[in-house]
């Protein structure tokens, strides 16, 4: 009977685990060869990115060097540092060699080390690689995740277009140190925006509707607290015409909410009719 209810007990317990959902991931690869061998460069779990071992050879303190400095890449390329590191794993074949490169390694964390573990093995990979580290690095409570942080600011250009020219979406959209470069070449501080959109809101002009803006082929690029737009902007002028533009702009992730800080607005040239 005891025997059949631990049976029982294990049934259930392996029903339940296959029918759990897989943990939310994002999973970025850095080039196609991680498809032959069934990896990726980064994984992303929550708050958490893990990376996956970037190798070394040669001389132990060159291949230390080129094994950090690609580390501290795919760090930025998410919006982080070495300071976001709170796990690392290294993988030697001459430990004594990796001890005498310290030098090389430390100044990458600028004192602000990891946990970390270093573990000599016979060979790694590839015969003539020397080094493997990968490191497991912490996002900050507030950054969202890159999906999230895409479908955030999409849906602030949105509302921003939509509401255009109301003087508090300008205030909610463009962060206090922007830089705005318009079509015309005139760099603006945010000061200058808002002056312009409360003069035009004081004396409002009936005669002259201001065109109905919109975006298409919107693309977002998060890099963890971080995030570059671009979009085709589409004006629908009152007199029929429709003029468009390409802007680009930067958005940093403070205080709990995505704002603007550099904008880049190009006007597109005028196609006229074939014949």
């Amino acid at each position: 009977m005891k025997i059949r209810a631990a049976l029982l007990v294990l049934l259930a317990a392996s029903l339940s685990a296959a029918d759990l959902p897989p943990p939310k991931t994002e999973k970025f690869q850095a080039g196609p060869w991680e498809d032959e061998y069934g990896y990726r460069a980064a994984v992303r779990v929550g708050h958490t990115l893990h990376v996956s071992g970037v190798t070394g050879k040669g001389p132990m303190p060159e291949a230390v060097k080129n094994v950090y400095t690609v580390i501290g890449k795919v760090l930025a390329r998410h919006g982080l540092n070495f300071s976001h590191v709170v796990k690392e794993t290294v993988f030697t074949t001459d430990l004594d060699a990796l001890k005498a490169a310290k030098d090389v390694r430390n100044p990458f964390y600028r004192g602000d080390y990891p946990a970390a573990s270093w573990i000599g093995v016979s060979r790694l990979f590839q015969p003539d690689y020397v080094i493997e580290v990968e490191v497991t690095a912490q996002f900050p409570d507030d950054v969202p995740a890159a999906a999230t942080a895409q479908a955030e600011i999409a849906a602030l250009l949105t509302e921003f277009l939509l509401k255009n020219p109301d003087p508090a979406q300008h205030d909610r959209f463009w962060a206090d140190d922007l830089v705005y470069t318009s079509s015309a070449a005139k760099v603006q501080g945010k000061a200058d925006i808002m002056k312009s959109m409360r003069e035009s809101a004081a004396a409002p002009k009936p005669d002259q509707p201001a065109p109905a803006y919109s975006a298409e082929n919107i693309v977002v690029r998060a890099y963890g607290s971080m995030a570059a737009l671009n979009f085709r902007l589409v004006a629908k002028n009152p007199d029929g015409t429709t003029t468009y533009y390409r802007n680009s702009g930067t958005f940093l992730h403070r205080n709990g909410r995505w704002q603007a800080v550099t904008w880049q607005a190009t006007r597109e040239p005028e196609t006229k009719p074939a014949g």
